[in-house]
């Protein structure tokens, strides 16, 4: 019997996969063909309030200071990295080498990398 009791806000749920995750991608390619740091995060969730909530979360993970970042301007952190929101009802995000985390929703997820495959064929 397996038995996952449920866990209250501000536990450290986002955190525990958001981290590496981005730490991951930060180091994507490193002596490899690819530059250091192209890598991006791509996170889905079900619903638009958890994808503004994840946003929310991300942003204070990257400026922080837990990973060498101590200040943001706009949605761009002082090194560069960026967050790019895909839900219905905004403007698909514009997607560059420095979205260090892609957020949405299911369908607009596959929207925005349906176009980014389409730009690079």
């Amino acid at each position: 019997i397996e038995y996952r009791p449920p866990s209250p806000t501000g536990t450290g749920k986002t955190l525990a996969y958001l981290l590496p995750a981005i730490l991951e991608a930060r180091n994507f390619g490193l002596g490899e063909e690819f530059p250091q740091g192209v890598g991006t995060v791509v996170v889905i969730a079900p619903t638009r309030e958890l994808c503004v909530q994840l946003v929310r979360d991300s942003t204070l993970l990257l400026t922080s200071g837990i990973l060498g970042d101590s200040n943001v301007d706009g949605d761009e952190t002082k090194n560069g990295d960026t967050i790019a929101l895909a839900v219905r009802g905004l403007p698909p995000p514009d997607i560059s080498e420095a979205t260090r985390i892609l957020i949405g929703t299911p369908a607009q997820i596959l929207y925005v990398l349906s176009a980014i495959r389409d730009e690079t064929v």
